[in-house]
């Protein structure tokens, strides 16, 4: 830097402390032996209006970060409380299907029986047809809700007379909590009956 530059740059330091915009403000320069001409006095405004300027640049580029780093956390904000939202109007809607299907079930039991087969939608296993197509023994099921109609001795007689009748193997499986299907088994067999008490135990 030429001492010229630097003479410049030094009184426009001093005359932007004693604001050059107003000259008759009383401020005095401490070099007294110098006079500044007009040029001069015009290139050290332009100077201190530069440092006003790029001051003031920063400053805004400052504040517009600040702002970017506040819009960046409402955004991020926002974007929660909207995840939170979706998150309870998912457990409002599953509230209201398990309210649908306990008025179902409600109805299903004050009407009749059959209303309790038609509360769920028929769901088939996985590849069905291919399973049904497989050769594999024929699977039979005997069942009814109401009592004494005769379940246990159909089963037991279709039994007898595959296996004695046609020569067959044949599996009874005793799914009934009294079991008297395996009790009538065992002793036509002649084989200790097992009750329903000793089995539950």
């Amino acid at each position: 830097m030429s001492n010229g530059s630097y003479r410049v740059d030094r009184l426009a330091i001093e005359l932007d402390r004693c604001n050059i915009e107003r000259p008759h403000s009383g401020c005095h320069h401490r070099d007294r032996g110098s006079r500044l001409d007009p040029g001069a006095i015009a290139l050290i405004v332009v100077i201190a209006q530069s440092r006003r300027r790029k001051l003031l640049s920063e400053r805004l580029q400052q504040l517009e970060r600040e702002v970017a780093e506040k819009q960046a956390q409402v955004i991020e904000k926002q974007a929660q409380a909207d995840e939170k939202q979706r998150i309870l109007s998912d457990r409002e809607a599953a509230a209201r299907e398990r309210e649908l299907q306990l008025d179902k079930l409600r109805i299903a039991l004050i009407q009749s029986d059959e209303q309790l087969w038609q509360i769920h939608e028929p769901d088939l296993f996985d590849n069905l047809r291919g399973r049904l197509s497989e050769p594999r023994p024929p699977v039979i099921t005997i069942g009814n809700l109401k009592g004494g109609v005769g379940k246990t001795t159909l089963a037991a007689n279709l039994a007898a007379d595959w296996a004695v009748a046609e020569g067959k193997r044949v599996l009874l499986i005793d799914v009934d909590f009294q079991g008297s299907l395996s009790t009538m088994v065992f002793s036509a067999a002649g084989l200790t009956a097992v009750s329903s008490r000793s089995r539950s135990s």
